[in-house]
């Protein structure tokens, strides 16, 4: 059986990754501009937004792999189970 990588250029994990992860960071640098600190908390917003949205893309990435090879095992049992 082939693996879900090579099925679908989409499925790929960098994508997810640094989607997610520039989303991640957008949020994380504009929630702490107005920090009581400001300057200072920005940047660690940002690295923590980016580090979360990472995590986010991979676990969505497994996901949808996960998925596609369970539609695969579906399909190949009604192909080999479906009388002739």
């Amino acid at each position: 059986m082939r693996s879900t990588s090579t099925l679908s250029p989409t499925l790929d994990s960098k994508g997810y990754k640094l989607k997610y992860g520039a989303v991640g960071a957008a949020v994380g640098l504009v929630g702490f501009i107005g920090g009581p600190v400001g300057l200072l908390t920005c940047p660690a917003g940002g690295i923590a937004g980016f580090y979360l949205g990472k995590i986010i893309g991979e676990w969505r990435t497994f996901h949808l792999k996960l998925e596609a090879q369970n539609y695969l095992c579906q399909w190949k049992i009604e192909q080999n189970t479906r009388p002739s």
